[in-house]
C-alpha cells in the first residue's frame, strides 16, 4: 500500500467575507496574512501538489490539518474542491488543524465541510474516527487535536473523553491485529528550539503518547511544524510533513513538497 501524507495547505480565499467575520481572533490572523502568509502559501502550489499526487497513483492520501487559514467558509470551499480531485473517503482521509477551528463559531465547520472524507455522520464530539484501508490490512485512525484558542495561540488538546475512546478503539478486534496508523495535526514532542513552542504545543501529548504506545500504534503522522522530520517515540515511528504550500521557507526540509 502506498500512503501519501500532505499537511498545512493554508488555502486562502476571502470571497464573501464581511468585516464582522474579523471582529475576533481572525483580526490578528488577517494581519499575518497581509504581512507574510498570503505570499508564502499560494494556492497554486496546492493545486500542483494535487496533480502530482494523481500522477503518482498512490492508494490513499492523508491530510493532517490546516486546510484553511482562518476557517472561513470560502476557504473550505476552495480547499475541498482541490481535495475532491483526489477521490472520496476510500481514497482520502483528513483531520483538522488549529487553523481549521480558528474561532469558537467555527467549531463543527470542519466536520460539515469535509464530510465526504470522514466516516458517515461524524460529529465534532465523536472523535477519533476509524477507517480500514489497504484491503483492510491497515487501521487508519484520525485524532482531533484542534480546539479554539485565545489570540496569538496555536495550541492543541485531545481531551480526556477522546483519549478514553481512543484507548478503547485500539483494543478492538478489528484494530488490534492490524497495522495501526494514527493521524493528528499537533506534534507529539515539544520543540524547545522553537522560541514560541509553548504557544504551539499539544497540551496533553504525554497522555496521548501513553495511549498510543499501550495500543501498539505503529506509525503517527502529523503536521503543524511546517518541517519534514522523522523520529521514534516510545517505539512508534513518527513522521512530520512540511507545509504542502510553503514556498516562503528557507531550507529544504521546510519547503513545499508532495509525495
Amino acid at each position: 500500500m502506498r500512503l501519501a501524507h500532505i499537511s498545512d495547505l493554508h488555502v486562502l480565499d476571502l470571497a464573501g467575507s464581511r468585516l464582522r467575520d474579523f471582529l475576533n481572533k481572525r483580526m490578528t490572523g488577517g494581519l499575518t496574512l497581509l504581512l507574510r502568509r498570503s505570499k508564502a502559501h499560494p494556492v497554486e502550489v496546492v493545486a500542483a501538489a494535487v496533480e502530482d499526487l494523481k500522477e503518482q497513483g498512490v492508494d490513499h492520501v492523508v491530510v493532517t490539518g490546516d486546510l484553511t487559514n482562518l476557517s472561513l467558509g470560502s476557504e473550505y470551499d476552495r480547499a475541498t474542491a482541490l481535495l475532491r480531485e483526489l477521490g472520496g473517503r476510500a481514497e482520502v482521509s483528513v483531520v483538522p488543524g488549529n487553523h481549521d477551528v480558528y474561532t469558537r463559531e467555527s467549531v463543527g465547520r470542519f466536520e460539515r465541510a469535509c464530510a465526504e472524507w470522514l466516516p458517515e455522520d461524524l460529529a465534532a464530539t465523536d472523535w477519533p474516527w476509524l477507517k480500514h484501508v489497504g484491503d483492510g490490512e491497515v487501521a487508519l485512525i484520525g485524532v482531533n487535536t484542534a480546539v479554539p484558542t485565545p489570540w496569538l495561540m496555536a495550541n492543541g488538546r485531545v481531551g480526556g473523553e477522546q483519549l478514553k475512546r481512543l484507548a478503547s478503539l485500539l483494543q478492538r478486534d478489528d484494530v488490534r491485529d492490524r497495522m495501526k496508523v494514527v493521524l493528528l495535526h499537533h506534534p507529539l514532542l515539544d520543540d524547545p528550539e522553537h522560541r514560541l513552542y509553548w504557544m504551539r504545543k499539544l497540551h496533553d501529548a504525554p497522555a496521548l503518547c501513553e495511549v498510543l504506545s499501550a495500543g501498539g500504534v505503529d506509525l503517527v503522522l502529523h503536521g503543524h511544524n511546517h518541517i519534514r522530520h522523522r523520529t521514534d517515540v516510545q517505539g512508534m515511528e513518527v513522521r512530520t510533513a512540511a507545509s504542502t504550500s510553503n514556498v516562503g521557507a528557507s531550507g529544504p526540509a521546510s519547503r513545499a513538497w508532495a509525495g
